[in-house]
């Protein structure tokens, strides 16, 4: 039975017994690996009991299954076992076998992805790349093992007024500087959020006016957008969108839908449905070469207006 991860993780805290011996975290297919959230889970559940992380990557075959299959004095220990969802299919297919007829004294975490995810009676959790108010809320609670305070959730609420859902690993990021800035967070929720934080819809609007060639939309949100972020972050926003973009019409003329649906994650909605015919992969290419340029550039303090400049001339040609 597949469950809830913001009811589960205070509910294993709880009653661990309750639970199978084997949790499988079910990431959506494509979705990055959670790892800040994943580090918050393991500190949180080693306050209470032994934790254990053991890498699939990263340590011998040998080791890690003497690891899971003796214990120390009969002690019970909670393994994350972390790198299932890099290794090949035939590697995660093996371990994903011996994990769900796993017998040995611990109890065993792990992540998988929904497409390699077997059918099975042990308790499978979803995690979602993001997510909304009341799980970042349940989350929240979870992290500070306790209640929230009124102060607390009314900056979340300001968080989610700006956000209808922000990326699971972003909370976790969110909850630490919330942590540290005390009663007084009025700054830091005005000037400083937007900065960590831009709504993703903004982001996406400016990317879509680029590709359509809406000038007049696109320079209102770029004057707007620009001041909050530095050149690096620009070049790199705008490289990765180039990029994607390019292969995305490779991938479209070679009639490789399931490719182009995965690279044409966070290029906007309207170029992935027909703005992309207007380009050529040979034009949006040599803008990421632009880019490389204007980098190199401004690293030798040679060109402080390079990106305003690459974009005026992207709208000219």
């Amino acid at each position: 039975m597949q469950r809830d991860l913001y009811t589960f993780l205070p509910d294993y805290m709880r009653n661990m017994h309750a639970y199978t011996r084997v949790i499988f975290f079910v990431l959506e297919e494509d979705q990055p690996y959670p790892l800040l959230f994943v580090a918050r889970c393991l500190q949180r559940l080693g306050a209470d009991t032994p934790v254990v992380r053991l890498d699939l990557e990263l340590l011998e075959e040998k080791d890690i299954y003497r690891e899971l299959e003796t214990s120390f004095l009969g002690q019970e220990r909670v393994i994350w076992l972390s790198g299932l969802t890099a290794l090949s299919e035939r590697a995660a297919t093996t371990w994903i076998t011996y994990i769900q007829n796993y017998t040995g004294p611990h109890r065993i975490i792990c992540a998988v992805a929904s497409n390699r995810m077997p059918t099975t009676t042990l308790d499978q959790v979803a995690v979602t790349h993001m997510i909304n108010k009341r799980e970042c809320s349940a989350l929240y609670a979870f992290l500070a093992q306790r209640p929230l305070h009124q102060v607390e959730l009314e900056r979340i609420q300001h968080i989610f007024t700006q956000h209808e859902t922000i990326a699971l690993d972003m909370a976790c990021i969110l909850f630490e500087y919330l942590s540290l800035v005390g009663r007084d967070a009025q700054e830091f929720m005005q000037d400083w959020l937007v900065r960590l934080m831009p709504a993703q819809s903004s982001l996406f609007a400016l990317s879509q006016h680029l590709f359509a060639r809406s000038l007049v939309p696109f320079m209102t949100h770029w004057a707007a957008l620009k001041p909050l972020y530095s050149d690096q972050f620009w070049i790199a926003f705008w490289s990765e969108q180039f990029w994607r973009a390019s292969w995305y019409i490779y991938y479209m003329r070679q009639k490789q839908s399931q490719q182009a649906k995965k690279i044409g994650f966070r290029l906007p909605f309207s170029f992935l449905q027909k703005d992309y015919r207007s380009y050529s992969i040979e034009r949006l290419a040599g803008c990421v070469t632009q880019l490389y340029l204007v980098d190199t550039a401004i690293k030798h303090s040679r060109a402080s207006d390079g990106i305003d400049l690459f974009l005026y001339r992207f709208f000219a040609r």
